[in-house]
């Protein structure tokens, strides 16, 4: 039977939805976020229009339901505030930061005010990915939006998602407060490149990810084998092809021939993936003792 181990990183890039200042539509929970980062997206999980402005008809709350209200509804009244939020798969780390005197919220121009999602990488670099709106004003400012945000957000390292509940208190506008859940998406995940084999003709294929092992770009894939009794001992893992896809881009399926036979009874052989970017080698992450980690390249024979 033939083993495989590979596992790397990516982060998709899509397009981001952006709030208006001037009036055209009712406010929704989308327009509450606007892309500085285009790696990150948001996505409308679900959005409801209670016909009651206090949500009573959707939020029910009794001693004798059956039931408890959804999740969402622990949004109203909420704001913003300084919030660690966690860190990915990559290791990068999520927080929400309000200025330290005066307002609560950042004053982006003169309609839009709220917080920036920033991610702090292991160098302690920081990013700043979205604008997430507290306010948004229309009609020269007589009418606006106010949204409330339940807190904690939940990460998801698998996925390489943020998910978030919130609502809308719409003023002075023709239209119904809206209530429901979002997701920020394009984080890096866990596991996103998965070598597979191919018996009958003794093939290998591994789909390249957006950001391959975390790199923006790969200049080339490697494929290693050894023995699995060797792990987690890389400096005794054989090449099997030191450039299996040249600048491969995302989704690009590469496939190379394995030529080794399978291994007799009572063996097994592991198949792994590096990336190379630049001098960098990567070789994707490991879950060790319930946390992740990069794995250490630095045993890992040149491949020549």
């Amino acid at each position: 039977m033939r083993r495989v181990l590979s596992v790397a990183l990516t982060t998709a890039a899509v397009t981001f939805l952006t709030a208006r200042s001037a009036h055209t539509q009712c406010p929704s929970l989308a327009d509450a976020f606007e892309a500085i980062d285009s790696t990150v997206s948001v996505a409308v999980l679900r959005e409801a229009t209670p016909s009651s402005s206090d949500f009573s008809d959707y939020c029910t709350s009794c001693t004798t339901c059956t039931s408890p209200p959804p999740y969402e509804c622990g949004t109203r009244g909420l704001i913003l505030k300084t919030l660690t939020i966690g860190a990915d798969a990559a290791g990068n780390s999520y927080f929400i930061s309000i200025p330290t005197s005066g307002s609560l919220a950042l004053t982006f121009d003169g309609d839009h005010y709220g917080v920036i999602l920033q991610r702090m990488d292991r160098a302690g670099v920081v990013h700043d990915l979205l604008r997430m709106f507290s306010t948004i004003y229309f009609n020269d400012g007589t009418s606006f939006v106010q949204y409330g945000y339940l807190t904690p957000f939940v990460i998801d390292t698998i996925n390489g998602t943020i998910t978030l509940a919130l609502s809308t208190d719409i003023r002075n506008l023709p239209c119904q407060n809206t209530i429901g859940i979002v997701q920020i998406l394009g984080l890096p995940k866990t596991f996103d490149t998965l070598l597979s084999f191919v018996p009958s003709g003794q093939t290998l294929a591994a789909l390249t990810p957006g950001l391959p092992d975390g790199f923006r770009s790969a200049d080339s894939l490697q494929a290693w084998t050894g023995n699995v009794r060797t792990l987690p001992d890389w400096s005794r893992a054989t090449p099997l092809v030191c450039s299996a896809a040249i600048s491969p881009s995302p989704g690009q399926l590469v496939s190379f021939s394995d030529p080794l036979p399978d291994p007799p009874i009572g063996e097994a052989r592991y198949y792994l993936t590096a990336t190379q970017s630049g001098t960098q080698r990567r070789l994707g992450r490991r879950y060790m003792g319930g946390t992740f980690s990069a794995r250490d390249p630095s045993g890992l024979p040149v491949c020549q």
